[in-house]
């Protein structure tokens, strides 16, 4: 090679390595999907008021969660919400993996979470995980 030539690939390598954009983050790891822990799925509450502690496993390049909650007979008899709406009642961006909230009334619900990653980028879906209040406490 040439000294011209050998100046002219040393200043297209020095070019190429200046332009070089940075590394993508990482998403949300496939598959790695937040599982449900509480509460367990079938629960039945009785207390008043009717705050359910949500809680449920971290996944892998989470940045924050999303959880869905959704209610039958609440929108319309014998449907889900998410039947009749498209969704139920979703929280975002929350930071850790957990979530307290007051339930509507005496009837079955349901939840889910997904994480979402720094690009704000979801993740899949866990499963459904049902629950229900009953007014009182059988005897």
């Amino acid at each position: 090679m040439t000294r011209n030539a050998i100046v002219a690939l040393s200043l297209v390598l020095a070019a190429c390595s200046q332009t070089r954009k940075p590394a993508p983050q990482a998403a949300v790891t496939p598959g790695a999907v937040p599982s449900p822990i509480e509460p367990p799925d079938q629960s039945v509450f009785t207390h008043h008021p009717r705050t359910v502690h949500f809680r449920w496993s971290a996944a892998p390049q989470a940045a924050t969660y999303s959880i869905e909650i959704d209610c039958y007979h609440c929108c319309v008899k014998d449907r889900w919400c998410s039947d009749v709406q498209g969704t139920g009642y979703v929280v975002r961006n929350l930071k850790q993996p957990a979530f307290d909230f007051d339930f509507w009334g005496d009837q079955a619900g349901r939840w889910r979470v997904w994480a979402v990653d720094a690009r704000s980028q979801p993740g899949r879906k866990s499963a459904w995980s049902n629950f229900s209040f009953r007014g009182s406490a059988s005897p």
